[in-house]
């Protein structure tokens, strides 16, 4: 971890892509669907509560936040740093994790 890193916020990108459990209310049912506006809340509260120095620690906090809900059963967590590296479009990592229980 460099410096300068932690002197200013930096740029950071965060995709998600969730494995739905499918629920009993049938096809087309807002009951069973999960909500991506709320997933985007709950990324931009860890992304809020300060500076973490890894982007696998911060990976790990939005996969643990997401998988809280019971109709997630699987996600996957791409974090990635687009000014990280100049010769580089961005830099970062990708998490899956399954719901246990």
């Amino acid at each position: 971890i460099h410096p300068h890193e932690r002197a200013a916020a930096q740029t950071i990108w965060v995709s998600l892509d969730a494995a739905v459990a499918e629920g009993d209310a049938g096809p087309d049912s807002i009951a069973d669907v999960v909500c991506y506006e709320e997933m985007s809340k709950q990324v931009s509260a860890i992304v809020a509560e300060g500076h973490i120095d890894l982007v696998e620690t911060l990976a790990d906090r939005i996969a643990d936040a997401l998988l809280r809900d019971s109709r997630i059963r699987q996600v996957r967590v791409q974090v990635e740093k687009p000014e990280a590296i100049e010769r580089a479009q961005s830099v970062g990592i990708a998490i899956e994790r399954l719901q246990t229980g």
